[in-house]
């Protein structure tokens, strides 16, 4: 956080004890402050390692009085807003995805104005833009800025979209200091228990870190934007604290493209014998959203600069998975 970071801002992380959630929370800690963990869940498995160093509350977004109550007893000044639904449990129940995904994120913008709360930071995601095509897809991967018109192809990208429509709302017409974070693919620690397809990185790597056999079918040729969540973290508390953006809506990934038959081969580097294989191809997972973002934006205007490729991002999720005692398996 270095010097953005206000001594007396006090962060709650809303989904802080998820596989997102965790990095922030970590990276608050590493920076010398005490976040607030929000979660329905109390399984503190992936802050082990800081766990008493975090004020942990169970809570739901979807209900506003208790999250009133959370910002107010622990005098909350930034909330960063990570719960949701993920896409394939939005997809099978969207009535729920439109309660967690929307209204939850309504809940804490409203918070955010009638407490008047510095600044408010949540995720959306690629899938706002929907099927890539043209230069935006393979071979070419133009890489997409904030412009890029929104095409929302499932029920999670729709839900999505909505709540970056709630948030340019809330800052223009109620004042609340609002920033969203488009996110390409992401992996990282505890991600494989609930993404479904989505999580095929973290999937591969903690197959290698447990010994056992992962193949994909095709797609060593498919090229995609992946995030490593540290610099998810990364983003997100610069997000929070950048004094002064003149945006509020930015596109955060590596800014380059990898391809899954290199990330494989950067996985083999850091797990020798790794029973980990992608056959030839496209579209490993049958969604075809993979893209490139540009990040210029977020360099300019919050200071972000990625600093995972895929060596570094495999070699830092092994480490963090051994430090927890963390398997992945079962979770």
């Amino acid at each position: 956080m270095d010097s953005l970071q206000p001594a007396d801002a006090r962060v709650l992380v809303t989904g802080g004890l998820g596989a997102i959630g965790s990095y922030v929370v970590r990276a608050l800690v590493e920076a010398g402050a005490r976040p607030v963990a929000y979660s329905t869940r109390g399984d503190t498995r992936l802050i082990a390692d800081v766990a008493d160093r975090v004020d942990v509350v169970q809570g739901d977004v979807v209900d506003l009085a208790e999250l009133l109550r959370a910002v107010r007893q622990h005098d909350v000044t930034h909330v960063v807003h990570l719960a949701s639904l993920v896409v394939p449990t939005s997809q099978a129940n969207p009535l729920r995805a439109l309660k967690v995904n929307v209204e939850g994120a309504l809940h804490v913008f409203e918070a955010a104005r009638l407490l008047g709360l510095r600044r408010v930071v949540y995720m959306s995601s690629k899938g706002v833009l929907g099927t890539m095509a043209g230069d935006a897809a393979h071979p070419t991967y133009r890489p997409l800025d904030e412009t890029e018109p929104p095409r929302p192809a499932d029920v999670y990208s729709v839900t999505k979209l909505a709540v970056e429509q709630l948030a340019e709302h809330y800052a223009r017409d109620f004042g609340v200091d609002v920033i969203g974070l488009r996110l390409t693919t992401t992996y990282g620690p505890g991600k494989g228990a609930r993404h479904g397809f989505a999580a095929t990185l973290t999937r591969l790597i903690e197959a290698a870190a447990r010994g056992e056999p992962c193949h994909l079918e095709r797609g060593a040729e498919q090229r995609d934007d992946m995030i490593y969540h540290g610099d998810v973290a990364q983003g997100v508390l610069r997000a929070c604290f950048a004094p002064a953006p003149e945006h509020r809506l930015f596109h955060l990934g590596s800014g380059r493209a990898t391809s899954y038959g290199e990330f494989v081969a950067a996985l083999r580097r850091q797990v020798p014998g790794a029973d980990v294989q992608v056959g030839p191809g496209l579209d490993p997972y049958g969604r075809r959203s993979y893209c490139v973002f540009d990040v210029g934006r977020a360099r300019r205007e919050l200071g972000y600069a990625p600093a995972y490729d895929a060596d570094r991002g495999i070699a830092d999720h092994l480490a963090v998975i051994r430090r927890l005692g963390w398997s992945g398996a079962g979770a």
